[in-house]
């Protein structure tokens, strides 16, 4: 079967994908916050970075796709609750080669 109406190979790719995006993202979001937190640094926040984790998530990482991990380390369920007065203008962010260690794992 071929999903929105591509070839296989790029049907397969597609799903593929997704399926390890979310493998890796379920072992991420399994672990404590506190085990997050020990392997993560604090940022400065500003006003202007209110609801986008995925700012931050790109000035850290070059990549906006990384912003669960954030929202991970520092207990937040939404973007919408990424508010930088509600986390006193400090955020965790977790360290690129922790993420990279749990990209890299098999589930």
């Amino acid at each position: 079967m071929i999903a929105f109406g591509l070839d296989e190979e790029i049907n397969y790719n597609f799903v593929n994908e997704f399926s390890e995006e979310k493998l890796f993202l379920n072992k991420f979001m399994s672990l404590s916050t506190e085990f997050i937190q020990a392997n993560s640094k604090i940022v400065t926040l500003n006003d202007s970075d209110i609801y986008r984790p995925d700012k931050l998530a790109f000035d850290y990482y070059g990549d906006d796709l990384y912003y669960p991990c954030i929202l991970a380390a520092n207990s937040i369920g939404s973007v919408f609750s990424f508010k930088p007065d509600r986390l006193n203008y400090e955020c965790f962010v977790p360290n690129l080669s922790f993420i990279e260690m749990y990209m890299d794992t098999k589930a």
